[in-house]
């Protein structure tokens, strides 16, 4: 149309006088045609010579007449519209318009304009989205039907191109100008917004927006549970009290509730005197009956689910779950955590998916239908947030686990911009890295050739949408080769410049990992523990991302917590102290009521008080409560047992030693053990570039930091009454066998799977003890 205009703009006075002639033999048949003999007109000079110049009253009886209905009047063509004129200045006008000028419009004018623009502007012909500024305006009909109204571009004729325009087209419903305005505003707001942050290259245009809304929503809603949690803080023993109450009137009808007369309590300290504290084994029946589908048991609600916990430490315990609880985990857990994240990791703030590391677990069904099975992040209680994540809905479709876990690397590979490494805990991430390093030749190869291994056990259908999905990039598996050439010490920052955040647990023994991925994998990338959660309801969250020891606020909306000093902690009735009244340095196993029917229930895990915030316990996770080595009474738990080989582990690594993992026991779980009159501890390492035939040397260093660790252990030693440790070298690849034993050998989802640092069953103690034979 451009070289059109030219040519027309040459030859003007021709075009003009062609034009005219055309028009007027195209309405001569008009009644206005007729009158002023429009058939007779054959130049510019006969038109000029037999037509009156006019205004709009000269028309304005032929116009209502059409309005009115009357056809062959004023033009030849049905109109399309009446447009009125603003009227701003004076009268205002209606113009009949027909459909050949709204095209003649859009030709010679816009897209003549367009061609200008992207020739002019040529950083312009992008595929960014408009603010368009106009909405919808007010049309009146005519008594034939014809809309009568403003016929300046709107959203009314310009509904083929709505979605080139920042605003979604029911934001072009709205009636009202200002809103319009508002929205349109909003919607360029958002597009800006969207344009400046880095994005994942694997995203679509609904999955960027997904992310965008989804963080601005949690965020918003993160900083009002933060305000409020920053109150129930300052009123924790009001608040604790007012969260009792509230759920022993909510269970009060149950049969539970009737027998310990929840509807007479008014306050923690009668609640303290009228219920026991109870360990698993006090609902094991009442539970089972939930599960028969009874109702009205335990709790008033019925059960969206039925966590089980993992049992890698002894039994599972199995634990019904509302749907309250889930959502309160979230608010009060997760979007606390998301914006504490944003605020301490301004650069998270972007559209750069993550790389989280779980799969589907595998669920049985109660009688009444209700899932029972892991209850940790998954992708079953994820649904909404899986855009959000670098590996495709249907790799999350995959059950086995090994198989998942090569679909998760693949895909985030794939994605260079990634932004996040998320996962339960940070063993997973470490495991999720070894396996890259063992695979990436095969990673890369997939990338390049844009299909996943044929050889790994996946089902076709989610095997032919994972390789639609994949599609064929030499130039990144090329970047990725070599860089994996390069070896794999600081390897997540290179293959993933942009990384910017590892989220996962990693306190207690988990810390083992932590300190692994830091020194290795992931130099120089920061790493954040948010929550403290188990299968029983949130703990804690931890408002300091940047902060290197882990340390969680008690969530005093979440549970009604009760301590019990940990010397009391044999005791099967001991006396309890509320939240606030916690001593700082103050080691404490914790009891819980939550809102799923456990009252005053000792879950197992032991804290220490390392502070108040406000007038809440500030915590650090030490063991759980099992995990403990207790020969002679001398009660080594886990957390001293791996403060000593930490120390240990430090001389080892001088010598160029590492430690891979480990884990340990008690003499009289081993054969040999039984047969030794004196008790011992047995520990199972897996070290690297261990020294064969050195077992005993190592033992003698973890003995010696041991005893400087744990007073009572030294002082058994001492005295004669504990043998010293013995340490077992185990074969490469022990403990990745070990967690598939436990996978298959206890209720554990790979999501929430925990390896137990003191083993306490015999058939795992066997497991080791047959790898040493092979």
């Amino acid at each position: 149309m451009r070289r059109k205009l030219e040519r027309d703009c040459e030859n003007a006075a021709a075009v003009q006088e062609e034009v005219l002639l055309q028009r007027l033999r195209e309405h001569a048949d008009t009644e206005y045609g007729r009158t002023y003999r429009f058939a007779d007109v054959t130049s510019r000079e006969d038109y000029r010579s037999s037509h009156p110049l006019t205004r709009y009253e000269h028309y304005r009886e032929y116009v209502d007449r059409m309005i009115a209905g009357e056809e062959m009047v004023l033009t030849a063509f049905k109109p399309i519209v009446f447009g009125t004129t603003s009227g701003t200045s004076g009268k205002y006008s209606i113009i009949p318009m027909g459909q050949k000028q709204r095209v003649n419009f859009f030709l010679q004018g816009v897209t003549v304009a367009l061609s200008c623009m992207l020739e002019g502007f040529p950083e312009s012909d992008n595929l960014q989205k408009d603010l368009k500024i106009f909405h919808m305006p007010h049309f009146r009909e005519s008594a034939a039907g014809i809309p009568i109204g403003p016929n300046s571009s709107s959203p009314a004729n310009s509904q083929a191109m709505l979605n080139l325009y920042s605003t979604p087209k029911p934001g072009f419903d709205i009636m009202s100008e200002r809103g319009a305005v508002m929205l349109c505003t909003g919607a360029a707001y958002v597009v800006w917004d969207i344009a400046k942050k880095r994005k994942s290259n694997t995203h679509t245009n609904r999955s960027l927006l997904d992310q965008y809304m989804s963080y601005r929503v949690f965020s918003i809603v993160g900083r009002h549970m933060r305000r409020k949690l920053e109150r129930d803080c300052e009123n924790a023993a009001a608040v604790q009290e007012e969260v009792l109450l509230q759920r022993l009137r909510e269970h009060a009808d149950t049969e539970y509730g009737r027998t310990y007369r929840f509807a007479d309590v008014t306050s923690r300290e009668d609640y303290r005197s009228s219920h026991p504290l109870t360990r698993y084994e006090h609902y094991r029946e009442y539970v089972d009956r939930m599960i028969a589908g009874e109702e009205m048991v335990l709790t008033a609600f019925k059960p969206i689910v039925f966590g089980t916990t993992s049992g890698t430490s002894g039994k599972y315990s199995i634990i019904p779950m509302g749907q309250k609880q889930r959502v309160n985990f979230f608010l009060q857990g997760v979007t606390v955590a998301l914006s504490c994240m944003l605020e301490g990791f301004p650069e998270s703030d972007n559209l750069q998916k993550d790389l989280k590391i779980f799969h589907m677990p595998h669920f049985r069904e109660s009688a009444a239908g209700i899932p029972i099975g892991p209850n940790s992040s998954s992708p079953a209680n994820s649904q909404a947030m899986l855009n959000l994540y670098s590996t495709p809905k249907p790799g999350f479709d995959i059950m086995s686990e090994r198989e998942a876990l090569y679909v998760h690397l693949l895909f985030a590979l794939k994605d260079r911009n990634l932004g996040i490494i998320e996962a339960n805990f940070s063993f997973r991430v470490h495991t999720a890295l070894v396996m890259m390093e063992a695979c990436w030749e095969q990673l890369v190869t997939d990338i390049e050739k844009g299909y996943v291994d044929p050889n790994l056990d996946i089902q076709d259908d989610i095997r032919a949408e994972l390789n639609q999905l994949l599609k064929p990039d030499l130039g990144r598996a090329q970047e990725l080769r070599e860089e994996f050439q390069k070896g794999f010490d600081g390897i997540v920052r290179r293959v993933w410049p942009f990384m910017g955040l590892i989220l996962a647990t990693d306190t207690g023994s988990f810390d083992l990992y932590r300190q692994k991925l830091k020194s290795h994998y992931c130099k120089g990338i920061p790493m954040y523990s948010p929550i403290y959660g188990a299968t029983e309801g949130l703990v804690g969250v931890n408002i300091w991302p940047k902060d290197e020891d882990r340390h969680y606020i008690l969530c005093p909306r979440s549970m009604v917590f009760e301590l019990i000093p940990v010397d009391r902690s044999d005791q099967d009735q001991p006396d309890t102290v509320w939240l606030e009244q916690a001593q700082v340095g103050g080691i404490y196993e914790l009891v819980i009521t939550n809102a799923g029917g456990l009252y005053r229930y000792r879950f197992g895990d032991v804290v220490k008080v390392v502070g108040f915030y406000h007038k809440c316990p500030v915590i650090q996770f030490m063991y759980r409560q099992g995990q403990m080595l207790n020969v002679r009474g001398e009660k080594t738990s886990e957390d001293m047992f791996y403060q000593a080989l930490k120390s240990a582990k430090t001389a080892w690594t001088d010598t160029g030693v590492h430690l891979v993992d480990y884990c340990c026991a008690e003499s009289v779980l081993v054969p040999e053990g039984q047969a030794n009159p004196l008790p011992y501890y047995v520990v199972f390492l897996e070290l690297q570039n261990e020294v064969k035939g050195q077992e005993k040397q190592y033992a003698q260093q973890l003995e010696d930091c041991l005893r400087k660790t744990a007073y009572m252990y030294d002082r058994c030693r001492t005295q004669g009454s504990i043998g010293p440790l013995v340490v077992h070298l185990m074969p490469e690849g022990c403990f990745s066998e070990y967690r598939q034993h436990l996978l298959s050998n206890t209720m554990a989802g790979s999501n929430q799977l925990k390896v137990p640092r003191v083993m306490k069953r015999k058939t795992d103690v066997d497991f080791m003890m047959d790898r040493l034979k092979e």
